[in-house]
């Protein structure tokens, strides 16, 4: 893994190979972490499920060629393999459909001259994560099945629309197309699924969205792919859009991070992650509603600024949404929003197969796991098992809204942990 990390890093993108092969079925990884429910597990046996043969593999192929320039910026993207076929993106807005063998290049979309999918390097805005509309391809494609044709989707900024400062739509392209040499998509979403109408850091009347870290998931009939923002700067309105996956045109399904309607004025609850399924509903992870400051350690109101909370808060949840018309069956928040010192979850859903029944699971960035019952969102085991602390310090609260706030946050936390009442605030940030 290290190795891999540090050639990417490097702008090149290696291709280990063992002594035998595979058939091409045992070979193909067809979207993030292999498949839709994201369980990154590798289902048939080959020297990389064998520890005794892993130190055998050698780089026999690189793209670009040894002796050709590297790639500026690289790739952040994992690649997916379908019929023997490698495809990936870059973060200058390049995809790449490699031969598996031997690195060589099939075709690019677009065509080598073409201007790349990216926004100008005048819109970066806030470059973090980089920037509004300027992150070329960071996520994975995914593979799917249109019209009886194969085919490949993934997202990325299209400089077409919106002036060109970086708005992004979903592309599916045919993983042969009929001209190599100059491929054309089946299809690019009808609509941009993610905004960027303005340049300027921290502007609340522009539309700073982003699709950047949120790999697409193929669904039945729809594709779905959430929407976030970079650097909070200001945070955005989280949402998950879907399309349709025979014609890219949008369809009913709606979710959002916070608030009623799509852009009513709340914000947050971005879907930085892909989506993941168990073949009946989808599964993701959310991010902070609150804007800095956040809240600090030691948990308080005297370290927690008082702010109002969102109507229909998602953020800093993991949610299950009815797969055609996005409404929540239950969202699981171990941190309200009164905590909110931006832990966010470092990951997405993954669906597991437990002894104890099908489970959803994930991680925070503050170190916290936690894995809920899939029918109900309930908690089954948190870790570390330091209790399920989002009570307030018991201590009274001064005023009605400090009051208010507080009984707010107890009624949730007894919902949440089975009508077990309280427990002590555990010291989160002691582990960012």
């Amino acid at each position: 893994m290290l190795t891999i990390a540090r050639s990417i890093s490097a702008c090149i993108f290696c291709f280990l190979f063992a002594v035998t092969a595979a058939n091409a079925a045992e070979d193909d990884w067809l979207t993030y972490r292999h498949d839709s429910a994201r369980t990154g597990a590798q289902p048939v046996a080959s020297d990389l499920s064998d520890p005794a043969r892993i130190r055998g593999l050698h780089v026999v192929a690189q793209f670009p060629p040894e002796g050709s320039p590297a790639v500026p910026g690289g790739f952040k993207a994992s690649p997916i393999v379908v019929d023997g076929m490698v495809f990936i993106g870059d973060v200058n807005g390049h995809f790449y459909a490699l031969d598996a063998t031997s690195g060589a290049l099939i075709w690019q979309y677009p065509k080598a001259g073409d201007p790349p999918l990216n926004g100008p390097s005048s819109c970066v805005g806030d470059d973090f994560a980089g920037g509004y509309g300027t992150y070329g391809i960071q996520s994975d494609a995914t593979f799917a099945v249109i019209g009886g044709q194969k085919a490949v989707i993934f997202g990325a900024p299209d400089p077409t629309v919106d002036l060109g400062l970086g708005s992004a739509r979903l592309f599916a392209l045919p993983l042969s197309p009929a001209d190599p040499n100059d491929p054309q998509p089946i299809w690019k979403s009808h609509d941009p699924v993610a905004r960027v109408t303005g340049c300027h850091p921290g502007n609340p009347h522009e539309l700073h969205e982003r699709i950047a870290y949120s790999a697409p998931l193929v669904f039945g009939d729809k594709v779905y792919v959430g929407i976030h923002d970079t650097g909070d700067s200001p945070i955005q309105q989280g949402r998950v859009a879907a399309v349709d996956l025979n014609t890219g045109h949008s369809t009913g399904f709606q979710f959002l991070g916070a608030g009623n309607a799509p852009g009513d004025g709340f914000r947050g609850g971005g879907v930085w992650n892909a989506l993941a399924t168990d073949g009946t509903d989808v599964y993701f992870t959310t991010g902070n509603t609150q804007p800095a400051p956040w809240c600090t350690f030691p948990y308080g109101m005297e370290n927690c600024p008082l702010k109002t909370e969102p109507p229909n808060n998602h953020g800093l949840s993991m949610i299950r949404v009815d797969k055609d018309t996005g409404n929540v069956k239950w969202a699981f928040q171990p941190v309200p929003f009164f905590f909110d010192g931006d832990p966010d979850w470092a990951a997405g859903a993954t669906v597991m197969s437990a002894s104890c029944g099908e489970l959803i699971a994930s991680v925070q960035k503050d170190g916290w796991s936690y894995a809920v019952n899939a029918g109900n969102g309930s908690l089954r085991w948190q870790f570390p098992p330091t209790g399920f602390g989002t009570c307030l310090p018991q201590r009274r609260a001064r005023g009605r809204r400090l009051q208010a706030a507080r009984r707010r946050v107890e009624r949730r936390v007894h919902s949440q942990d089975g009508g077990r009442g309280c427990r002590p605030p555990w010291p989160r940030s002691q582990r960012l």
